[in-house]
């Protein structure tokens, strides 16, 4: 009877605990950002700005009415130094799980919106890279405050 005793009393901390913990928190985990840092070669900053606004675009708003990504921007910066980003491209995501099997997904939806091949999408992404330098990419996950 006393093992009994002891084994509820144990399983109701425990419950308990971890109902603390949940409603101890304070934040909620909200979408997802992904950022990609873009270092553009001197003298090309126009010529990527003229992608990003017949191609790249085009991309992000097809995969925003497929429901792919929640919104996305562009953002410019002054570069403090010379491999310093000068263009900061963000597609927000609805989580995590949105990220999985993404490639896959888009790539339909992406190419449908401007008419490309996988090829086509290699060859462009070649003659950008002439001129222009992925830093990096990052996910930041926004964290609302209860």
């Amino acid at each position: 009877m006393k093992l009994r005793l002891w084994v509820l009393a144990t399983l109701a901390s425990v419950f308990a605990s971890a109902a603390f913990a949940q409603a101890g928190r304070t934040y909620t985990e909200g979408p997802v950002m992904q950022v990609v840092s873009i270092d553009i070669t001197a003298g090309h900053f126009d010529e990527y700005m003229a992608y990003l606004a017949s191609t790249w675009i085009k991309e992000q708003e097809a995969l925003k009415s497929a429901g792919l990504i929640l919104d996305y921007h562009i953002y410019s910066t002054l570069a403090g130094g010379p491999d310093s980003a000068d263009v900061y491209l963000a597609t927000t995501y609805k989580n995590l799980a949105a990220l999985d099997g993404f490639e896959e997904r888009s790539s339909a939806v992406t190419n449908k919106a401007l008419g490309n091949t996988p090829e086509a999408d290699m060859k462009g992404m070649a003659g950008r890279n002439s001129y222009r330098k992925v830093l990096g990419i990052e996910l930041l996950r926004q964290l609302e405050i209860k």
